[in-house]
């Protein structure tokens, strides 16, 4: 790497200190932030920009529900509840065939499809009404201020 090159963008765990990735990119630290959201339950997670705060949130789930479900001899990631969700967070749902994506309120979807659905489980359920595509991920987002 040159000399002058500098990772701007950083994602950290509060709750250790420790830096969990770095990136020159925003579109490749982003993938970093949704990840750890996703595989760090009830973690509080900074993503900066160089010393900018750009956002911050405390992960749905329990710290101790962290070691994942022994799943056809595999660890998976621990999948959060709907129910593990805030009134601060948001989903957002995003069709990986077309790209189609809309944010939908966590408590809304809780009502919805029951407090105990995981996000993975609504996932396979889901079809995206644009294409008919059955390929959608789900995110949690903090709402804006």
């Amino acid at each position: 790497m040159p000399d002058d090159y500098h990772e701007h963008y950083t994602v950290l765990n509060d709750d250790d200190d420790t830096v969990l990735a770095r990136a020159a990119t925003l579109s490749i630290i982003l993938a970093a932030w949704h990840e750890a959201v996703r595989t760090t339950p009830g973690t509080r997670l900074t993503l900066k920009n160089g010393t900018f705060q750009m956002e911050r949130l405390r992960t749905p789930g329990d710290k101790k529900s962290r070691e994942g479900t022994l799943i056809n001899g595999k660890i998976e990631p621990f999948d959060a509840a709907l129910g593990d969700l805030r009134s601060w967070h948001r989903l957002r749902i995003m069709c990986l065939s077309c790209s189609r994506n809309l944010y939908a309120e966590a408590l809304d979807m809780a009502k919805q499809h029951g407090k105990d659905r995981t996000l993975r489980s609504l996932e396979k359920r889901m079809r995206c009404k644009g294409c008919g595509g059955g390929h959608v991920r789900l995110e949690v987002h903090n709402k804006p201020r």
